[in-house]
């Protein structure tokens, strides 16, 4: 107990001795020590939110109702086949009709028995940067810049490029 006895006495003979290098010095560690305390957290937290957000990238592929069952199959393996593409999911119309109703009763209640919507395939990219390639891929730009699908069953496809866009610079 004697040496830290001895220690506290020279710290503060120290202190006393040059107050201000001393008080800057302790300032100075303080409030890194308090910088980085706050930083790194939260620098940790936008980063995974920033990476949920962009796992949310996705294009929509939306299949023609008179598909016929080789043209969807020719889709499924064009889409698995992709560079760049990490999972295709197939969700049927009863299927998303059965997901709307769910999010808003009141809405799809009135429709009654029929179902507007397009069976789909959800695409999800390995890299979400490059999401405009394949939609690019299936359904390029013509000369006055509309997209023409190059597969018979593609009815439609959106890769909701305002909130992609969005996303993508965002992270």
């Amino acid at each position: 107990m004697s040496r830290f006895g001895f220690f506290l006495k020279e710290a503060l003979r120290g202190l006393s001795r040059s107050a201000a290098p001393s008080l800057a010095a302790l300032l100075t560690v303080v409030l890194t020590a308090i910088t980085l305390g706050v930083f790194i957290p939260v620098v940790q937290a936008t980063t995974g939110t920033a990476n949920e957000v962009r796992g949310r990238v996705v294009v929509d592929v939306f299949i023609k109702s008179k598909a016929t069952d080789p043209q969807v199959e020719e889709l499924r393996k064009g889409l698995t086949a992709a560079p760049n593409v990490r999972e295709v999911k197939f969700i049927s119309k009863d299927d998303a009709l059965a997901a709307q109703r769910k999010k808003n009763p009141e809405a799809f209640d009135l429709l009654g028995d029929t179902n507007p919507l397009p069976d789909v395939f959800r695409v999800t990219p390995e890299d979400p940067d490059k999401v405009g390639a394949i939609v690019d891929r299936l359904a390029p730009r013509n000369a006055e810049g509309k997209r023409e699908p190059q597969l018979a069953a593609i009815g439609e496809i959106r890769n909701r490029e305002d909130e992609t866009d969005k996303i993508l610079s965002a992270t």
